[in-house]
């Protein structure tokens, strides 16, 4: 009996020590945050000056990190939050004390930053941050997710991950085509050198890892491979069948700055039981059109309001919002889902799209805060899994978009993997 006793404390032990470690292996793999509380909304994490960029910075520099979210339980918390040093895989690094990469005051920190909204029909409290800063801060590059709590980091209202790099090396990409004869009109191809200069590499056929990302989509991540060649300081990946991706199409545009007007994608506004209602025209599939050239925003998104008398995120309304996809035929054992960074790329019942037998459409209502949003149609295998994100809205060689190259570097000895250079191109540049 005593050694059962003792066999059922070590499991609660270790089961509470490392909690955090299975809950960012989980969701951050595959999604740029992930929110585990209901009432918690609009999650934001982004570079301090660009809404639009992606949650990184280069390390000793005056670049900041501004992260803000929106809680629908209007009674004010102290809420925390700290960060854990990632593998490239986003496992927590093991055998890395919280000492050996955080150099502020602190390990964790108060939000102090928050007000009540303004004059909206959905009252709520909107948190806000900036880091690093004196109390929080970290020495060591690489990923890093970050946690924010009320009570201990365990129990987490929202995890999102964010990457912390130094210019140690430079990349000269090449975006081009497809060498696939079948591909010339749908696959872009990233070839790219790292030229090392005076930073020195050792053993990098072992400790280098090389990712491409697509417009900051977690699931579109390719790499974790050798450099093809070395040719003096420079590590060549010119492969002929690696990092191709789906061109996809330019993503779908949601104009919803106004709940007062409609908008050329707002068929209906009205509102009922205090709760704005937006009904959207309907959309059509897209995969049979010509490619046509459009600006959007590389799947990001933004709060905005069209007549704003201080602060958008403050005075920014949400409303339900009215999403219908016609299609005669519904796919068989897919299911389809709207995604973009707005919702950090999940696939969840929130945003799952429901076939209307009778109306033959796709239907799904999102609750969404006054701003811009890009999003497009995804298909998902109901047994693989596997993502189809070109079946809806098509598949066009020109399309453009956004590639961030990251290089990982665990020098001999280390047990972590520290980012030696983070870039981001447009494929607007065709070679």
């Amino acid at each position: 009996m005593k050694r059962l006793i003792t066999l059922l404390v070590f499991i609660a032990i270790y089961c509470g020590s490392a909690s955090s470690q299975p809950a960012t292996e989980r969701y951050l793999y595959n999604n740029m945050f992930f929110v585990f509380n209901n009432d918690i909304h609009t999650v934001e994490l982004y570079r301090d000056g660009w809404s639009w960029s992606q949650p990184a910075y280069q390390i000793n520099t005056s670049e900041r990190l501004v992260c803000s979210f929106d809680d629908f339980d209007i009674e004010g918390k102290d809420y925390k939050y700290t960060v854990r040093h990632c593998d490239p895989e986003w496992r927590i690094t093991e055998n890395l004390n919280e000492s050996e990469y955080m150099s502020g005051y602190y390990t964790e920190e108060y939000i102090r930053d928050y007000e009540s909204s303004f004059n909206t029909l959905r009252s709520y409290t909107h948190y806000s941050f900036t880091f690093p800063n004196e109390n929080i801060n970290v020495n060591l590059t690489g990923n890093y997710t970050l946690f924010v709590y009320e009570d201990t980091i365990d129990d987490p209202i929202f995890i999102a991950r964010f990457y912390v790099y130094d210019d140690k090396v430079s990349i000269e990409p090449i975006i081009g085509y497809s060498r696939t004869p079948d591909k010339l009109a749908t696959t872009q191809k990233v070839n790219f050198s790292i030229n090392c200069g005076e930073y020195r590499i050792y053993e990098p056929y072992n400790s280098i890892c090389v990712i491409v990302q697509q417009n900051d989509n977690p699931r579109s991540v390719q790499g974790y491979i050798q450099p093809k060649a070395i040719s003096g300081n420079s590590l060549i990946y010119d492969y002929d069948d690696k990092f191709e991706f789906d061109g996809c199409n330019e993503f779908r545009l949601l104009d919803l700055r106004s709940f007062y007007y409609l908008t050329q994608s707002v068929d209906l506004i009205h509102t009922e039981n205090s709760e704005y209602h937006i009904l959207l025209k309907p959309s059509q599939p897209a995969f049979d059109k010509v490619y046509k050239l459009y600006k959007d925003i590389d799947g990001k998104f933004d709060i905005a309001v069209d007549k704003v008398l201080n602060d958008p995120n403050l005075e920014a309304e949400y409303g339900n919002i009215y999403f219908t996809l016609k299609d005669n035929i519904p796919f068989p054992n897919q299911e389809v889902y709207i995604c973009g960074n707005f919702n950090g790329w999940q696939y969840t019942p929130q945003n799952k799209m429901a076939y209307n037998y009778s109306t033959g459409c796709y239907e799904s209502v999102l609750y969404l805060k006054q701003g811009r949003y890009d999003y497009r149609y995804v298909v998902r295998n109901a047994e693989t899994g596997i993502i189809d994100e070109t079946a809806i809205d098509g598949n066009f060689v020109d399309t453009q978009n956004r590639y961030t190259i990251f290089v990982y570097y665990r020098q001999p000895g280390d047990y972590y993997h520290q980012i030696i250079s983070l870039s981001t191109y447009n494929s607007i540049n065709f070679k």
